[in-house]
């Protein structure tokens, strides 16, 4: 919940002003939150104080993506390319922000993204979207094995919520 976060944000920057990653949190959660101008503005006072740092430039860079400025993107995405030619993130956001599609997203792109949705995962699968199949399908394992005396390989998308459905193992 983005909105909630930048209200926390919010108090925790009225305690702690000057920091930088805080701030740039802050500037991540507008963005997000339906805000890139504001966060664009955010960081780019922040790059005045520091104007080439990776973290920063990386964030405008992403807030700009998703503001549809396309020339400021691409000014973010060359100077760390400059700083860091080998970066792949680097280079990937480079390439979305000239409108190009890269031929695969970098590992850490794609960790980063999952490892951001995993911590709702179950929620939204659960509660929001009322997914029934991590239960469903346990219920049928139960049935078939009701003494638990079955080996279960559970390798899907997933964060193991077919297993917390089946419960704990009889054996060993």
């Amino acid at each position: 919940d983005y909105a909630l976060a930048t209200q926390w944000l919010e108090r925790v920057l009225q305690l702690t002003p000057d920091d930088l990653t805080v701030r740039n949190e802050f500037a991540r959660c507008l963005t997000y939150a339906g805000k890139p101008q504001q966060a664009a503005q955010l960081l780019s006072e922040m790059l005045n104080q520091q104007p080439d740092n990776p973290a920063l430039l990386l964030n405008r860079l992403r807030t700009n993506i998703l503001a549809g400025q396309a020339e400021l993107a691409i000014a973010d995405g060359e100077r760390l390319v400059a700083i860091d030619a080998l970066n792949d993130v680097y280079r990937f956001y480079l390439q979305v922000a000239r409108g190009e599609t890269p031929p695969t997203q970098p590992e850490a792109v794609i960790s980063e993204l999952f490892d951001a949705y995993a911590a709702h995962y179950d929620e939204l699968m659960l509660k929001t979207h009322r997914v029934p199949v991590p239960d469903a399908v346990a219920k049928m394992i139960l049935e078939w094995h009701p003494l638990k005396d079955a080996d279960i390989l559970d390798l899907g998308c997933g964060t193991g919520l077919l297993g917390a459905f089946l419960g704990p193992n009889k054996g060993v």
